[in-house]
């Protein structure tokens, strides 16, 4: 809590909520690594989204380094789609579609 801006004291529940849903994402889609990547893809979007909208840190440099931090995760993860096993090729142009789609939008957004 002393970490935070003290009107944003209920940021580190959010940071909670994403690990937690980070955690669960392998049991969810068990065998297909490439949902995986999307559903780790979509949880870190949201939470980069909350991050440079409220900016909870007390330090300037601390709210950038997360936001660096989390494109750098996207990044990863963007990379890891294209060698992820599937369980079936239906969908797979899909979500490597999307999964891109939802990288440059948040380049362009947050940057």
């Amino acid at each position: 809590i002393t970490s935070y801006r003290p009107n944003l004291w209920w940021f580190g529940s959010v940071f909670c909520v994403s690990s937690l849903l980070q955690a669960f994402v392998p049991s969810m889609a068990n065998g297909d690594g490439r949902t995986q990547c999307l559903l780790l893809e979509m949880i870190i979007t949201i939470e980069l989204v909350l991050q440079a909208h409220f900016r909870p840190w007390k330090f300037d440099q601390n709210n950038l380094l997360k936001v660096f931090m989390n494109i750098a995760y996207l990044v990863i993860l963007f990379l890891g789609a294209f060698s992820a096993e599937v369980s079936d090729d239906i969908g797979v142009d899909r979500s490597l579609e999307f999964s891109s789609g939802l990288l440059i939008c948040v380049f362009v957004c947050v940057l």
